[in-house]
Order: C-alpha cells, then structure tokens, then sequence
C-alpha cells in the first residue's frame, strides 16, 4: 500500500505517508479516515512523509481535489517531509496560495515535522 494513515489525537495532528504510485481504491480508502479524524478534531494539522512518490494515477487526483475542496478550511497547518528536491518549492507554493500554513522538512527532520505540527506556535 502507498498511503498509510498515523492519528495523533492528543497532538492534533495526523500523519500521512505516502509511497510509490498513489492509486484510485488507495486514495478512496485514505480519504474518509482522514475524513473522520476532521469531524472528531474540527481543525486539524497534516504531517505528509514522502518517500518513493512515483505520482498518482490519474483516478486518484479527482477524489484528491474533491476532498482538498471540502476540507481545505479544516486543515491548518501541512508539514511536509520529503527528500526530493523539487517537492519543497512546490508545497511552499501551494502554502503560498491556500489558507494552510506550510513547512518542508528532511526526512531526517521528521521528528521536528512532528512536533512543529502538534504545537506549530511554539
């Protein structure tokens, strides 16, 4: 499996890791738990540890950009944690032009990812 789902209830957050090639049925399995994590949390925050990412395919971006549209205003903070260069860059992007705070992190920093997420104030 290419998504794999960590709740971390008491921080606020919850953890996504996502490897190789993200599929339709592995997006649409992913989806309503993350879902469920919203409706128990209100607002939430995302630490997303790429390793591997070879894309998506093309079933799976639909369902992506639905759930982006619908939850985007629960989602406060993004830790992004990947050691492909040009994925920096492009979260910083996308933090530049949504109502998300974003950071990269290496995947060296994943324990810093993961405490900026539960307490990104401090």
């Amino acid at each position: 499996m290419t998504i794999t789902l960590s709740e971390h209830p008491k921080e606020g957050f919850i953890e996504i890791g996502v490897s190789g090639r993200v599929t339709e049925a592995e997006m649409n399995a992913a989806l309503p738990q993350i879902e469920r994590f919203i409706e128990e949390h209100g607002t939430i925050r995302i630490v997303e540890v790429i390793a591997g990412f070879d894309g998506f395919d093309l079933g799976a971006v639909r369902p992506g950009i639905a759930f982006d549209f619908k939850h985007l205003r629960h989602i406060t903070h993004a830790a992004v944690v990947c050691d492909k260069g040009w994925m920096g860059p492009v979260s910083r992007l996308v933090g530049a032009i949504l109502p998300v705070q974003v950071r990269t992190f290496s995947s060296h920093d994943r324990d810093a990812a993961r405490a900026w997420a539960a307490n990104p104030e401090a």
